[in-house]
């Protein structure tokens, strides 16, 4: 049973600040599909990570929302990091 969530994982059509967030999830998302065999347990798996993943983000626009749209450019360099583990911009 393959499973069929792995359109939802794209992030590249987000904001920058929210790719930050799922890009992560997305890219996980893709290692686990590959290495793990179809089944009932990996399409369970993968829909609760697409559920975290949304939740993540919806947390990601509530920050946004409760802060003043200067701050929310600011991004924190352990959380560039993640994103761009070859950048040097955040040092």
């Amino acid at each position: 049973m393959p499973t069929n969530v792995d359109k939802y994982f794209v992030y590249d059509h987000l904001p920058q600040h929210l790719q930050l967030v799922s890009a992560p999830i997305g890219d996980l998302a893709a290692v686990l599909d590959k290495f793990l065999p179809d089944g009932s347990e990996k399409s369970a798996g993968m829909r609760k990570l697409l559920e975290a993943k949304d939740c993540f983000v919806r947390a990601a626009l509530e920050r946004d929302d409760n802060l003043g749209e200067s701050q929310v450019a600011e991004t924190p360099a352990a959380a560039c990091r993640v994103a761009e583990p070859e950048c040097e911009s955040c040092e």
